[in-house]
């Protein structure tokens, strides 16, 4: 004869176990960018006049007339900083062409432009401890004697990422 065991449903509970898992996230904050002639990001660059058999030149830690972007994004993280290209055509109305040479360099206080480094392409720049990062950009525009009087414009970009 086999003996009959008997289990109650309060045994049964008594064998159940549970564990917990946390959860969480970490949300980077937005990333912003806004240039010393607004917030558009333009940035605007502007040689003046210049005549042919010139170089017109914007030096990006001495000049007034470098463009100033400020990043704002996570404090203390690395970031790419890139540039469009570092050579942008100039065309005047008539499809006549320059090409401008850009020179950018970085720093976390806004008052380091003299001492600013020097920026490339895909480089890592690295936010302030309060996520804030400045670019001052400036370049030359050689301009060769066959060059046609006229108003020359182009454009560049400066993109950031968090890496």
């Amino acid at each position: 004869m086999v003996p009959l065991m008997l289990v109650s449903r309060a045994a049964e509970a008594q064998i159940s176990l549970s564990a917990k898992a946390t959860i969480s996230l970490s949300i980077l904050p937005a990333i912003s960018i806004t240039s010393s002639s607004g917030n558009d990001g333009a940035g605007d660059l502007n040689f003046g006049l210049a005549i042919v058999n010139t170089t017109a030149s914007i030096d990006p830690h001495t000049s007034s007339s470098a463009s100033l972007f400020t990043i704002s994004a996570g404090a203390d993280m690395p970031m790419t900083a890139s540039f469009s290209s570092p050579a942008v055509t100039l065309t005047d109305s008539l499809g006549n062409k320059l090409s401008f040479s850009l020179l950018a360099v970085g720093a976390q206080v806004s008052s380091s432009q003299q001492t600013a480094a020097q920026l490339t392409s895909g480089g890592t720049i690295t936010m302030s401890g309060s996520g804030v990062y400045y670019v001052w950009i400036g370049g030359t525009v050689a301009v060769p004697s066959s060059a046609a009087g006229g108003t020359y414009t182009g454009y560049f970009h400066l993109t950031v990422a968090y890496q």
